[in-house]
């Protein structure tokens, strides 16, 4: 029985919630809280597997509730967002992501239990409920020993990416220097409709230059593009493309396609980076990318949130090596500025 706290202001999406979510099989909402100080408070005494938390609420927000249950009694946490903000960076439910909530799902999912966005809110709490809390810490940053054995000749940087990628890719991406001129491709599963939301959020706080790009567009250095909602992401001649074919291992965009289009353009000068998330999508794209003569890393199991995806491209065999996320930006970092 998965265990689950219900923190939202509104005793109308508290009721809503709790009961569509006790009709799943499996799953038991164990209290309810108005506020981040009651559940503080719950979380201490009832130990819920899974914390579903709004943000703006009164007395204390879910923002800082977060941050205080992280330092105190970590616990599972899905960010409960009904924020008209989605696409921008006044919305601190990225800043949530990056303190240690695991996910977003929308608050609108409540109002209908048999629509896809609350079998979305289903599926997520199933996810997280399997991750281990202490996974993802990093608790004494690593330096890279001997990086010129690893050494890639890269142009171009492709990054995939699911549960916990939020946390992750800042802690990458924030080692960047503002000289960095390779260019970088993400493909981060995420609840639609907040995917340029955070890549708005992650302009506001690294400094290289983040975007959604529109289809057709031509990838320049120094920039760090993400794989918009509804569409694979591809490349023809330096260009992006949009591709509307069907899902891949149940995602749009996936990472599977956006490594094998890239290994087809750019061969040998691609560097492949494959983070945490649970599943295996990335792993055929992968294969590509040392078809074509590319080198892969993947994230190490200690600081993975879900050693899902990285660990299905290990076990694969087509990972070059294994690097903790604050060396992986290290090595880009290294690497990513050309001699002038």
């Amino acid at each position: 029985m998965i265990k689950i706290l219900i923190v939202d202001d509104s005793p109308v999406i508290r009721i809503a919630l709790k009961n569509a979510l006790n009709r799943v099989d499996g799953f038991e909402v164990i209290g309810t809280a108005s506020n981040g100080e009651e559940a503080i408070k719950e979380n201490i005494l009832k130990s819920p597997d899974i914390i579903i938390m709004d943000i703006s609420m009164p007395v204390m927000d879910g923002l800082s509730a977060i941050k205080h249950i992280m330092k105190t009694k970590p616990a599972r946490v899905l960010v409960f967002s009904g924020s008209k903000f989605f696409s921008s960076t006044e919305d601190p439910v990225y800043e949530a992501l990056s303190v240690g909530a695991m996910d977003i799902i929308k608050k609108t999912a409540v109002i209908d239990p048999n629509s896809n966005d609350f079998e979305i809110i289903v599926d997520k709490i199933k996810e997280i409920s399997t991750i281990d809390l202490h996974r993802g810490i990093v608790r004494k940053e690593k330096r890279l020993q001997n990086i010129e054995r690893v050494k890639h000749d890269f142009d171009i940087i492709t990054i995939g990416v699911s549960t916990g990628g939020p946390l992750v890719l800042k802690q990458i991406l924030e080692k960047l220097s503002p000289d960095f001129d390779k260019t970088i491709v993400i493909t981060q599963h995420m609840t639609k409709g907040f995917i340029k939301g955070l890549s708005d959020w992650l302009n506001s706080v690294i400094k290289v230059k983040t975007k959604i790009p529109v289809d057709g567009e031509r990838l320049q250095k120094g920039y760090i593009y993400f794989a918009p909602d509804y569409f694979h992401i591809g490349v023809r001649s330096n260009r992006i493309r949009f591709l509307d074919s069907p899902p891949i291992n149940n995602f749009k965009p996936s990472c599977d396609v956006m490594f094998e289009e890239f290994a087809r353009e750019y061969g040998k000068s691609l560097l492949a980076i494959i983070l945490t998330g649970m599943g295996r999508d990335g792993t055929s794209g992968l294969k590509k990318v040392k078809e074509k003569g590319g080198y892969v890393i993947a994230q190490d199991e200690s600081t993975s949130v879900v050693y899902g995806m990285p660990k299905a491209a290990v076990e694969a065999g087509v990972v070059d090596i294994i690097l903790p996320a604050n060396l992986i930006g290290e090595y880009i970092s290294k690497y990513g500025i050309e001699v002038k």
